[in-house]
């Protein structure tokens, strides 16, 4: 709603002698906006057929653990992804939507609510961590990705699979890894792997919806996916003990 939201002001308001919609920085950063409005959606519109089936008990073992560990990642993910994108929404507007009246600031308020309320970004990414460990979530996770990534065929989409591939295998590779290393490390890299497994799930959503709509001449599924894929899919961390001690030590001592 907050990309929708600019869309006509853009058409009209005007900045150095044309209105901003025809200036290509704004366009970059409303195309921006509109790749994270995707991608949210589809992780959101996933976990609620994975909750309706679950209302509807028709849910099997491996839907349940990949719901289990999907609706942390998509509250916590999305919650910071609409923070970011109304605060840029509010930018691209100006001035007015800093102003009380015009009712765009509590759009603001309440993304703050989203990132605290029913758990906090670090709260949730140790729930992550609990769906795997409990429920046994990681290998559905695994599975759901490699099924969707072999029904993506198009060749326009090879490299971009073939990256959201090799960003799967960098969290299989780093899970085993992470917990070996013991509870500290894995709790401490705990926000980076959820985010990690959340933005390379999307990546394979939105592979899966830009071959389909693709099959109806709609290049704009596509064109996000590039834009969504070409960031860094796994920014994990590797918080081995110096790397601990050393966050320590700037928590513990004040500048």
């Amino acid at each position: 709603g907050a990309v929708r939201c600019i869309a006509l002001p853009c058409q009209k308001r005007s900045a150095f002698a044309k209105t901003i919609n025809e200036h290509p920085l704004h366009l970059q950063t409303l195309a921006d906006l509109d790749t994270e409005y995707l991608a949210g959606f589809l992780l959101a519109f996933k976990v609620v057929e994975l909750l309706g089936k679950e209302e509807n008990n028709v849910t099997n073992t491996d839907e349940y653990a990949l719901f289990r560990l999907l609706l942390p990642l998509a509250k916590l993910y999305t919650a910071k992804q609409h923070q970011a994108v109304i605060a840029e929404a509010m930018e691209c507007i100006g001035g007015i939507a800093y102003i009380e009246d015009s009712g765009i600031p509590k759009y603001y308020r309440d993304a703050m609510a989203l990132v605290i309320w029913e758990g906090t970004t670090n709260v949730l990414s140790l729930d992550a961590l609990r769906a795997i460990q409990k429920e046994n979530s990681f290998f559905p996770y695994v599975d759901d990705i490699k099924k969707r990534l072999a029904s993506v065929t198009l060749d326009s989409l090879s490299a971009l699979k073939e990256k959201v591939s090799l960003s799967l295998a960098n969290i299989e590779e780093y899970l085993p890894m992470a917990m070996s290393e013991g509870v500290d490390f894995i709790q401490a890299g705990a926000r980076k792997f959820s985010y990690s497994l959340a933005q390379t799930y999307i990546a394979s959503l939105m592979l899966e919806f830009a071959e389909y709509s693709h099959s109806y001449n709609d290049q704009r599924a596509l064109i996000a996916t590039n834009r969504f894929c070409k960031r860094n899919l796994v920014p994990l961390i590797k918080p081995y003990e110096t790397y601990r001690n050393n966050t320590r030590l700037l928590f513990e001592q004040a500048w």
